[in-house]
């Protein structure tokens, strides 16, 4: 899947992510888990619905299984949210068009961070980045008054998978 493209959830995904996320939040509110807010308009109940959305749409795009966990997780124990030809995944969404690429400070470094952008049904890929690039002291920032800290990059640092996989040859 190329920067650009975008996935449409069909009925029966847009019916999965919304039971996904329901139990997304009731296992974290039991959990005592907190999200992650990019602003302070969010709910925990629309981060969850977006989230699970975006996850979805990535791993359909990338033809991969997703696994949609709705139990609450510890730092340790997240390892990402799909596997691409071997390397694990992060997906993280916004509704912005402008929208950076945020992952918590907390949450336990993957391969590789990929950022969605869309609403509802409809998905755009934004583009990748490696954790060793994002996860770095000069990329930490509080992006809500009181909030916990977040790795942050903007969409024009992101790129194709393919980019990221020539750079390993």
């Amino acid at each position: 899947m190329d920067i650009g493209t975008v996935v449409r959830l069909s009925d029966w995904e847009w019916d999965m992510v919304r039971a996904a996320s329901d139990r997304r939040q009731k296992s974290n509110i039991e959990a005592g888990s907190t999200s992650t807010r990019q602003d302070a308009s969010q709910t925990d109940e629309d981060i969850h619905l977006v989230g699970c959305a975006s996850e979805l749409a990535f791993c359909r795009g990338f033809n991969v299984y997703c696994d949609l966990v709705g139990e609450a997780r510890k730092a340790k124990d997240d390892d990402g949210d799909a596997v691409v030809r071997g390397l694990t995944v992060d997906v993280k969404s916004t509704r912005r068009k402008a929208g950076r690429l945020i992952v918590p400070s907390w949450k336990n470094p993957v391969d590789l961070y990929a950022l969605m952008v869309g609403d509802g049904r409809d998905w755009m890929f934004k583009g990748l980045m490696t954790g060793a690039r994002l996860i770095v002291p000069d990329r930490k920032q509080v992006l809500v008054e009181g909030g916990n800290e977040c790795y942050v990059a903007d969409q024009s640092e992101l790129v194709n998978f393919e980019e990221y996989v020539l750079c390993l040859k």
